[in-house]
């Protein structure tokens, strides 16, 4: 792993908590937020009674995804942890993968 919990000089060192937490939290709510036009999707149900499990679940396999992706990604990163952009693109640039 590419992951230093305990030693603060170390280069892939990585805080338990940073204050741009909030702003992963509205990047989060946001894409939760778009996922709720599936709503409009199931009103046209021929089982209207099975919606409301069926967007649950849904909504249960969209953030487990994302957190996997998420979760494996940042834990796999070589460099420091610094180095992650927000752009993917300038990620993978950094790493030299492309």
């Amino acid at each position: 792993m590419n992951v230093n919990f305990s030693d603060p000089g170390a280069v892939d060192f990585v805080p338990l908590y940073r204050g741009t937490f909030f702003c992963f939290s509205g990047a989060l709510a946001l894409g939760l937020f778009i996922h709720n036009c599936v709503i409009t999707i199931t009103g046209r149900n021929r089982h209207p009674e099975n919606s409301i499990r069926d967007v649950v679940v849904a909504f249960l396999l969209v953030l487990f995804t994302y957190l996997f992706i998420g979760f494996v990604f940042y834990i796999t990163f070589p460099l420091p942890k610094s180095c992650i952009s927000d752009v993917s693109i300038e990620s993978a640039v950094a790493i030299g993968a492309v």
